[in-house]
């Protein structure tokens, strides 16, 4: 009997545990994380000011509860989340990864203020939402930050802390977690350490002086084809000339040979008209002789002598 009675009493600690916890009489034991907090139903429940609870019937979202008091059935209403609708001030982490565009580390410290206004989407958030968001601007400070250079770090932080303010309150992961991003600050944006700034200076200039080096190469490579076309049209022109200067040889050796001939012929006139006392004969005999020395070669005329053709045309005559 007693140990009967121990066994009800046991039963009802259990039942009563179940009830006045967060969660339902008939779930699972299971294990519970930072976020969300939550909060046991205690039948008559108080909201603080700056806090939100967030409530679920059977499982399912029923409504949202301000600051105030609210009735809830224990078993049947459970807290799903206590969520705080106050402005906080978060720190923002710089990336250990945040490098300035000529690769030194840079230091951002920041901050930004936000506020929960859906304590329905924060409930759903996988994480503190104020922690993602945190995450999420320490993100954007390096896309910004890497854009610049070192030594324009202290003279563009305002930019930076704009451009960053802007993405945010545009951006829509905040609103899907509930947030509203009221204010970001940029307190400080400077280099890590002089060391690993000369690092990053040395191999900036080595870049340079690669670059440079193929800039060179590339010159140079253009000058020599420039001056491989210029001795190609040099030659080519050479050659022209030497062609021409063959022509204009070969035409004044053509105009001499002319004037040979000519000279022949008028050689072979006379010794004609002295042979013959006809003048139609010695016409006659011109003729002839005149087609047979165009006929002739150059260099036949130059050999042969005028005298021997002459006298056998007499000859025949």
């Amino acid at each position: 009997m007693l140990r009967q009675t121990a066994r009800l009493a046991a039963r009802r600690r259990a039942t009563t545990t179940r009830a006045m916890s967060t969660e339902y009489a008939f779930d699972e034991p299971k294990t519970t994380s930072n976020w969300p907090r939550t909060k046991a139903n205690t039948l008559i429940n108080v909201v603080p000011q700056g806090e939100a609870h967030v409530v679920e019937r059977a499982r399912q979202p029923y409504d949202v509860k301000g600051p105030g008091y609210w009735v809830g059935v224990p078993g049947l209403d459970a807290i799903a989340a206590v969520v705080d609708t106050r402005e906080q001030t978060i720190v923002v982490p710089a990336p250990p990864e945040c490098l300035s565009r000529d690769g030194v580390g840079v230091d951002a410290a920041a901050t930004a203020n936000v506020c929960i206004v859906d304590a329905e989407k924060a409930r759903h958030a996988s994480d503190d939402p104020a922690q993602k968001l945190a995450e999420l601007a320490g993100l954007l400070v390096q896309k910004e930050v890497a854009a610049l250079s070192t030594d324009e770090l202290a003279t563009k932080r305002s930019a930076v802390e704009a451009a960053v303010k802007h993405q945010l309150s545009n951006d829509s992961a905040p609103a899907s977690w509930g947030l509203e991003v009221r204010n970001f600050t940029l307190a400080a944006l400077t280099a890590r350490n002089d060391e690993e700034r000369a690092q990053a200076q040395a191999a900036l200039a080595e870049k340079q002086a690669q670059a440079a080096a193929s800039v060179q190469r590339v010159e140079m490579a253009r000058e020599a084809a420039r001056r491989d076309a210029a001795y190609a049209h040099e030659a080519a022109t050479r050659e022209t000339r030497i062609l021409a200067d063959r022509v204009v040889a070969l035409a004044e050796a053509e105009a001499k040979a002319t004037k040979v001939r000519a000279a022949a012929m008028a050689d072979a006139i006379l010794v004609v008209a002295q042979a013959c006392g006809s003048a139609e004969v010695a016409a006659d005999v011109v003729a002839r002789t005149s087609a047979a020395a165009l006929a002739r070669p150059v260099s036949s005329i130059d050999k042969a002598s005028p005298a021997v053709p002459v006298a056998e045309e007499v000859e025949k005559a």
